[in-house]
Parts: structure tokens; C-alpha cells; sequence
């Protein structure tokens, strides 16, 4: 009987991981504090988390490279702000930064920045709405230097 219960809590948590990861790709400890906020036991878990590595569900390097494609190309925010926000999802610092590595080979982040900035609209000959402008964007996550490039860039193709 213990044996049929085990193994109806291992299906039952198991369908509850499947269905978190059916909404969106998540980090290993999200599923790990999901799944304990359920009240599934450490080893119970444990079991779960290791079948889901097993048959390709739970991976923090595809994980933290999908959320931070996402999150610069259609949410518009910078390195920075992605970098922390994968690490409160609990991805480990090494993977953030090797993904962070690879984002900024792979794609030109000036270029979206330059998008994003262009569908803002703001008057570059106003100061205060400039540096609100300014503000947003390093709130966003992008650097002072990729900021002052772009605008930059924007005030001068405005220009002519």
C-alpha cells in the first residue's frame, strides 16, 4: 500500500511540475519552491526535479538563454535587469553570465535599445524629458554607455 500511495504523490507532483512548465520554461529552484509551497516532501521532490532533468523538461542554460532572448528582444530590457532577475529565479550566477556572454555576441543590443528608444517618441531637445527618457532606460537594465550611444544616434538621425 505505501508503495501505490509513493507512487501517486511522484504522478501527482510530476503532473503539477508538467502543467507549471506547460505556461513557460522555469529555473530548477522555481520548480524546486513550487513544488515545496504545495507541501511535496525533499525526497519526493528531489525525485520529480530529477525526472524532469531526465527527460529534457528542466534545464537552467536553455531556460536562462529563452528569458533573456525574450526578455531583451520583446519585453526591451537590458542586461543588467535580466541579469538579476535570473538570478532570483535561482539560475546560477556562472550560467547567468555565460548566457549574458552569449546574448551580447549573438544579438546587437544598441540595435534594439535604438528601437525601443525611437518608439518613445520623446523630444530630444528637451532636457527634462530626455532625462527621463535616460532614467527608463537604466531602470530597464541597460548601461549608462549603451544609453548615451544610442541617444546619441537618435538625436542625430532626428537632426536630419
Amino acid at each position: 500500500m505505501a508503495g501505490n500511495e509513493r507512487e501517486r504523490d511522484f504522478e501527482t507532483a510530476k503532473a503539477y511540475a508538467l502543467r507549471l512548465l506547460k505556461y513557460r520554461s522555469r529555473a530548477e529552484k522555481e520548480l524546486i519552491a513550487k513544488l515545496k509551497e504545495k507541501g511535496y516532501s525533499f525526497v519526493l521532490i528531489t525525485e520529480v526535479i530529477n525526472w524532469l532533468k531526465e527527460y529534457g523538461f528542466v534545464n537552467d542554460e536553455s531556460f536562462a538563454w529563452l528569458y533573456a532572448y525574450d526578455s531583451l528582444t520583446i519585453h526591451f530590457k537590458g542586461p543588467h535587469r535580466i541579469r538579476r532577475e535570473l538570478i532570483n529565479f535561482g539560475v546560477d550566477k556562472d550560467i547567468v553570465e555565460k548566457t549574458l556572454r552569449k546574448l551580447e555576441m549573438e544579438i546587437d543590443i544598441n540595435s534594439i535599445l535604438k528601437r525601443y528608444v525611437e518608439r518613445a517618441r520623446t523630444d530630444f531637445k528637451d532636457a527634462k524629458s530626455l532625462e527621463k527618457l535616460k532614467a527608463k532606460l537604466y531602470r530597464r537594465g541597460f548601461t549608462n554607455s549603451m544609453i548615451v550611444t544610442v541617444l546619441k544616434e537618435v538625436s542625430i538621425s532626428q537632426d536630419m
